[in-house]
């Protein structure tokens, strides 16, 4: 039986990503999966079900209720507060391998992860998907660990994989500890000064709805992938 309707997987969708992601998937055909820790202040969206979870626990009965899934979008992950923090490396690195792993034991075919920028190391300039890369904190440590974990992965099992090195955004439903954010609320104030680094990187911002749109093109590839999701 042919479905004309994609069913999606969204982990982080309480995410800054993961919302606005949630509003471009909708305007396909979609039904849509979305984890999340809480239900707090949930609305019923028409072909969006919540699913109450956390990934570091058992995913086994997780899949096992869900219908049949087409393709996982991985967003999820924590202690993004401290890149250097060692629990990107002896935590969470574990829990989203587990996690994918199970989605590919269960039959998802198109698996799309959220990788990261920095990935690429202390760069300047433009940067392409075919640079070597070379992370500088444990946080891209410990996605490019992944990266190359999921990979290995595909000398025995079938299935597509989609990685996004994502750069700097703004927009909706952004941390109030961004810096996006931080100075919007300082500008507010009419503040005279606002506290930061040296001030001397060069860094080129996207729109999180520009980003969202690429995710989601992304999303109906069925090849494997690696692309820089930013403004070009």
């Amino acid at each position: 039986k042919i479905r004309n309707i994609m069913n999606y997987l969204l982990s982080g969708a309480d995410g800054f990503i993961g919302k606005n992601l949630l509003n471009e998937l909708l305007k396909q055909k979609s039904s849509i999966n979305c984890i999340v820790r809480n239900f707090s202040k949930k609305k019923e969206i028409k072909n969006v079900k919540y699913i109450l979870h956390d990934i570091s626990l058992d995913n086994t009965s997780l899949f096992k209720d869900l219908p049949q899934i087409d393709t996982l979008i991985h967003l999820a992950w924590s202690k993004l507060d401290d890149y250097s923090d060692k629990r990107h490396l002896d935590e969470e690195l574990k829990i989203s391998f587990q996690f994918i792993n199970e989605a590919i034991e269960h039959g998802i075919k198109n698996i799309l992860v959220a990788g990261t920028c920095f990935e690429y190391g202390n760069i300047e300039g433009e940067v392409k998907e075919d640079f070597s890369p070379k992370p500088i904190n444990n946080y891209s440590l410990a996605k490019d660990k992944l990266r190359k974990k999921i990979e290995f992965l595909k000398i025995k099992k079938d299935f597509n994989l989609t990685w996004m090195r994502i750069f700097y955004i703004y927009g909706e439903n952004q941390s109030r500890n961004s810096i996006f954010e931080q100075l919007k609320n300082a500008a507010k104030k009419k503040e005279k000064f606002f506290d930061m680094s040296e001030g001397n990187q060069e860094r080129d911002y996207s729109h999180v709805s520009e980003i969202v749109s690429k995710i989601a093109k992304l999303s109906y590839l069925r090849c494997d992938y690696i692309d820089d999701i930013r403004s070009k």
